[in-house]
């Protein structure tokens, strides 16, 4: 079915006075989708068959929730399926709520406008390990309002840090369709199995990473993959590694360990502004993490 069709259904309204027009809003923000139509070809000039046509597709435009303009943010086609940021972090609010674990963090990320939006939330769950300290489990909500990423959810770990979360989102367990039938079941269901997991694995692979060094090999290769998001950040990974080694014991004269490089890229992916850029440097450092393979298990079948 098409966004004209089906926009009652995705929470959208329709501008009473313009019937092109489909509107939403929440706590975050407005968005509208307003039909794309041809220009008219000017009155000296013959017409042209193309002119005045009103195409299948929709132009996206989003304002802050005390903004006065909206800006353009792309263009979407009829088939679009829309999700609203607030009715899929309302899902995840729900699913911790029913954990009976409270939450104790919300944050949501605008890097350019409302069109796209990352939200984390920290659970109070949290595992004490004598090499880090407290752990958080965290969920992670991604949507965007001009399809320029998948909307989903994710699981992942959060630490404190001079009061401030440091947060790192899984690729394994995610939710890619959260708008299909059954969605809101599942995201309770791995709500729950996603903090059994944590609570039985969590200390295993911060004591296991914290221990294991990494080869030259693995090295490069990590920081190759980093400079495939651009050198300066391999850079700026590599200065973060250089100065996390040097605060622990015997740093200038070892190879690095997996929990180091993974800080080091953590760090570095918090001090990123684009979500993309983000998501892979999260990659990268899930890829370095030792896991064991019963975490890994239940995470795929989640």
């Amino acid at each position: 079915m098409s966004l004209k069709e089906n926009y009652e259904h995705m929470g959208l309204t329709q501008d009473p006075h313009r019937p092109e027009v489909f509107r939403y809003s929440d706590r975050y923000g407005e968005v509208l989708y307003r039909q794309v139509k041809t220009f008219e070809t000017p009155i000296d000039v013959e017409p042209h068959p193309t002119d005045n046509d009103l195409l299948e597709h929709y132009a996206v435009y989003s304002k802050q929730p005390a903004g006065e303009n909206f800006c353009f943010g792309g263009i979407v086609s009829r088939i679009y399926r829309f999700e609203g940021h607030d009715r899929i972090n309302n899902l995840i609010r729900e699913s911790i709520n029913n954990t009976g674990k409270p939450l104790i963090h919300e944050m949501s990320w605008f890097p350019e406008s409302v069109v796209v939006m990352r939200t984390e939330f920290v659970i109070s769950n949290e595992v004490t390990t004598p090499e880090v300290g407290d752990i958080y489990p965290t969920l992670f909500s991604f949507n965007t309002y001009n399809g320029t990423g998948a909307q989903g959810v994710s699981y992942g770990i959060s630490i404190k840090e001079e009061e401030k979360f440091k947060s790192f989102a899984m690729n394994l367990g995610s939710i890619k369709s959260i708008h299909t039938f059954g969605a809101k079941t599942r995201i309770q269901s791995t709500t729950s199995s996603y903090l059994e997991v944590f609570t039985q694995n969590i200390g295993d692979v911060i004591r296991d990473s914290f221990r294991t060094p990494l080869t030259e090999d693995i090295t490069l290769k990590t920081l190759d993959f980093i400079e495939t998001v651009g050198k300066k950040k391999r850079i700026e990974v590599s200065q973060f590694l250089e100065d996390i080694m040097k605060r622990n014991e015997g740093g200038g004269t070892r190879a690095a360990t997996a929990w180091e490089m993974f800080l080091a890229i953590l760090k570095c992916s918090s001090i990123t502004g684009n979500i993309n850029t983000k998501r892979l440097l999260e990659s990268a450092a899930e890829r370095v993490l030792v896991m064991p393979d019963r975490m890994s298990q239940a995470l795929s079948h989640l």
